[in-house]
């Protein structure tokens, strides 16, 4: 299963990924004003987790910033951060994400 949680309204993400014709690719697309704390209060992910129905320990939460990482840190899943947004490596790591990589593509090298 995929999701998205995001700092974006849920209705504006969904939009968003539909015009990119990526909206099937997702199971559950939840936003900011689905939940009464936002990122890096954990309530997005433990939703997400949740209405799926997947428990802390099978998910992989992939996030850009400091702030999402330290909502999947306290949500308890597997964190991976990515260098592509505005975070570099070294501002990153202070959140001790489980792995850090430099694009979507190296996701492919964890999951194998």
């Amino acid at each position: 299963m995929q999701s998205i949680a995001t700092t974006k309204r849920s209705d504006v993400a969904s939009s968003l990924l539909s015009k990119l014709g990526l909206l099937h690719y997702f199971d559950l697309v939840l936003g900011i004003t689905d939940v009464d704390s936002p990122k890096p209060a954990p309530d997005i992910i433990n939703l997400t987790l949740n209405r799926l129905g997947v428990e802390p320990r099978e998910a992989v939460f992939i996030e850009d910033t400091t702030i999402g990482l330290e909502a999947g840190v306290r949500a308890g899943v597997h964190t991976v951060g990515v260098t592509t947004g505005t975070h570099d490596r070294e501002r990153l790591s202070i959140l001790h994400p489980d792995y850090i990589i430099d694009g979507l593509t190296e996701l492919m090298q964890l999951i194998d």
